[in-house]
């Protein structure tokens, strides 16, 4: 019995020293510091990886078959639209061309003998006729034939730059066969993949922030098309921009960094560090006119330079804690400091 009594007054004793030390902790209100929610006009800006490409590209092949006879450049020259850059030796081509003079030769020869009994009243003008049709037919034959062994010498479509090239000359070439890839970067442009959910967000004419990081280079960029059908795969739709000012070492593959300023519309933004989270998901401490604490949870968007976009849980003029909220709980009374 009298070890019952002592047991008893020892918890006594213990739950008065727990009571006392609880009301002390209570009695000490947790100092905090708080963001009154507003609305962010700024235009967030949102990031997407492109590569640089040319605005022209042309990959040049032979119209006849034959051998590569002379390759006129090198890889990486510049050159001026029409200017021969490989020259092909087709002998079907050299035999058509030769057969065509010979029958032009001939037709005109015909035409001069013809006209001289013409002019003698012997040739009837039928006659006359049917060789001045036969020289025509013979001279556009000759026409077609030089054209065919001018097209021999490959010419530059454009003024570019070749990017790539055939060297080994002697080889046989077909009209399938590339030869070489002109790209023109005088005009270079940037693609870039943008998903489904935020195409909306582009419209030709639109001004984006363009950065390559290998060049160290950024320069403001406009929107010059945008596809109307989404890839099946990625569900991403493809844009070009155009940089308003270039720079001579903007390189064909170049990654760039897109930065779009299209979002205009109010958001609530508030500090990652403020974010917590248990089994119901993602909440604030927010704090009441009474500086009483509560749980608010919340719907997270995406992350942007200087915080987390609410989608909801949040409204403007709400009080939420950004410093202090490890020794919060729901329904304390806090000092709010400035």
């Amino acid at each position: 019995m009298k070890r019952h009594i002592i047991f008893a007054a020892v918890m006594l004793i213990l739950f008065t020293g727990c009571i006392r030390r609880t009301k002390a902790e209570h009695s000490a209100i947790v100092e905090v510091r708080t963001m009154v929610i507003n609305s962010s006009h700024d235009g967030i800006s949102t990031s997407y990886i492109g590569t640089i490409k040319p605005s022209k590209e042309s990959n040049i092949t032979s119209r006849h078959e034959g051998r590569l006879k002379q390759v006129m450049v090198r890889q990486g020259a510049h050159v001026a639209e029409g200017q021969v850059i490989a020259i092909i030796e087709s002998q079907s081509v050299i035999s058509a061309c030769n057969a065509a003079r010979a029958s032009l030769s001939e037709a005109e020869d015909a035409m001069k003998r013809v006209k001289r009994v013409h002019d003698a009243n012997v040739v009837s003008d039928m006659k006359m006729v049917e060789i001045e049709t036969k020289l025509q037919q013979a001279k556009a034959a000759a026409a077609a034939a030089e054209h065919a062994l001018d097209e021999c010498n490959i010419r530059a479509p454009f003024a570019g730059v070749v990017s790539d090239i055939i060297t080994e000359t002697g080889i046989s070439v077909s009209p399938i066969d590339r030869i070489a890839t002109i790209i023109d970067m005088h005009n270079a442009e940037i693609e870039f993949a943008v998903p489904e959910s935020e195409i909306s967000n582009f419209n030709i004419g639109d001004t984006t922030t363009a950065e390559i990081s290998a060049i160290g280079y950024t320069c403001q960029a406009v929107v010059i098309t945008k596809d109307m059908v989404s890839s099946p795969l990625s569900h991403t739709f493809m844009c070009r921009l155009r940089p308003l000012v270039r720079s001579d070492r903007m390189m064909p593959g170049m990654v760039c960094h897109i930065y779009s300023n299209s979002r205009t519309q109010a958001d609530i933004i508030i500090p990652a560090n403020a974010i917590k989270m248990d089994s119901r998901g993602k909440y604030v401490w927010s704090v009441d006119s009474d500086n009483i604490v509560s749980k608010k949870y919340i719907t997270l968007g995406e992350f942007v330079s200087h915080g987390v976009i609410v989608l909801e849980g949040l409204t403007i003029g709400d009080r939420v804690i950004t410093e202090g909220m490890q020794k919060v709980c729901t329904g304390m009374k806090v000092n709010v400091q400035s």
